[in-house]
């Protein structure tokens, strides 16, 4: 007859709770989505009244990165950087979204004026792709692109149009500032944000030139830390 052993049932149990949790902990760990930037992807949009700066993202996991969103920062700025919509060039070239049917305006109406300031902090941009979301999904090996912002020229030596979440319907922020030190953080709902620093200046010819930072590697290990 065999007897019954509450010791090694308890110790079955466990092995296999124990054990199933760390194979599950494995499993979301290697098939986890990474998101990359590929800085040599870096390919301004020209076009005739200036160019649209934006960066490429790669997901190089095994699964999809899913609703990844792009938010901004700059710090330093004031409200005396804005420049108001009446003092925008009348062509500024923005994409006009022929298919939705809807009216935009010209300039294109924005959200932050000299009166109503706040700091550009954590604040959504859209991505490249067509209609320009807030949010899209990246699949293993898929590359997107994120728009930044886009430099116009001018006679009174340019100034750089932010898109918002609504992508270039309605623009976020028109900013004259001969240099612009920021970040963007690209934000899937299932992984770590990853950060991607950058800096745009006018140069003396009147255009613009941007440049990515490429993260240190102690950045690289504190990808969980909070962002200021």
């Amino acid at each position: 007859m065999l007897e019954f052993d509450p010791l090694g049932l308890i110790s079955t149990l466990l092995s296999l709770t124990v054990g199933t949790l760390i194979g599950s902990e494995f499993s979301r760990f290697f098939y986890r989505p990474r998101v990359k930037v590929r800085y040599k992807e870096l390919d301004p949009n020209y076009d005739s009244g200036g160019v649209y700066w934006s960066f490429q993202i790669e997901n190089l996991g095994r699964t999809m990165a899913e609703k990844c969103l792009a938010n901004i920062t700059i710090p330093e700025l004031s409200s005396d950087h804005i420049l108001e919509p009446s003092d925008a060039s009348l062509d500024e070239g923005l994409p006009q979204y022929e298919q939705e049917n809807i009216d935009l305006s010209t300039p294109r109406q924005q959200i932050l004026s000299k009166s109503h300031f706040r700091e550009l902090r954590r604040t959504s941009l859209c991505w490249s792709k067509l209609g320009n979301p807030e949010e899209l999904d990246i699949n293993p090996g898929v590359s997107q692109s994120v728009d930044v912002c886009k430099f116009q020229n001018t006679e009174e030596g340019g100034y750089f149009i932010f898109p918002s979440e609504a992508g270039w319907r309605k623009v976020r922020v028109r900013l004259r500032k001969k240099v612009l030190s920021g970040y963007v953080l690209v934000c899937p709902a299932n992984e770590f944000p990853t950060r991607v620093d950058f800096k745009i200046t006018i140069t003396t010819d009147g255009s613009s030139n941007m440049k990515i930072m490429k993260p240190s590697i102690w950045r690289r290990l504190l990808r969980t830390r909070s962002y200021p």
